[in-house]
């Protein structure tokens, strides 16, 4: 997958092609449908790319390079919080 970008968005590309290699991508907009692998991208409080690392109802766990300087793996976000910052999901399931 062709992705612009540097530091968080280029470490999700990164992991993205890592899981899915040359599976095409395609838009989404609702972290209800998010998957595990799924990109997510926010514009606010500031702009931002994440891979969803597990689902847990409410909730998603991610990992996000650039996050204060550092790769982190782990963080939970509520799906809510993502929603109200959401500018896309990138999904790479068919």
């Amino acid at each position: 997958m062709f992705c612009g970008g540097y530091a968080c968005a280029a470490f999700a590309c990164i992991v993205s092609d890592a899981v899915f290699g040359t599976l095409p991508a395609r838009r989404i907009y609702d972290t209800n449908s998010a998957r595990v692998g799924d990109m997510i991208n926010v514009h606010s409080p500031t702009a931002h790319s994440m891979i969803v690392l597990a689902d847990n109802g409410d909730s998603l766990t991610v990992c996000e390079g650039n996050f204060n300087g550092t790769i982190h793996w782990g963080r939970t976000i509520s799906k809510q919080e993502l929603q109200a910052g959401l500018s896309e999901i990138i999904t790479r399931y068919p």
